[in-house]
């Protein structure tokens, strides 16, 4: 085998976690956070109702509706109908 050859050879993953495994690292940063929630919702509540501007509303009102439901799946479409998409897989035979 040579050495270009083994360059290429997928080699089994070494260290880091285990799968499945939180990153201790990043969770006492989300429990600290998680306890501004009720902090945070009630800010987003007062853009609503006090802000000047209908941009700060509707972005206060969408971050709000995120995560209470979930973001709103985007439908795609493949043509101008709004037909479904089609996936065409085509082969040629290419004479050398």
């Amino acid at each position: 085998m040579s050495i270009v050859d083994q360059a290429r050879k997928p080699r089994a993953k070494t260290g880091g976690r285990t799968k499945g495994t939180p990153n201790k690292a990043t969770a006492s940063l989300k429990d600290m956070a998680r306890q501004y929630t009720a902090e945070a919702l009630e800010a987003l509540v007062g853009i609503i109702r006090d802000s000047e501007t209908d941009a700060a509303k509707v972005s206060a009102a969408k971050e709000i509706l995120d995560r209470g439901y979930g973001k709103a799946s985007m439908v795609l479409s493949g043509d101008e109908d709004g037909g479904p998409l089609r996936a065409i897989t085509e082969i040629r035979l290419v004479s050398g």
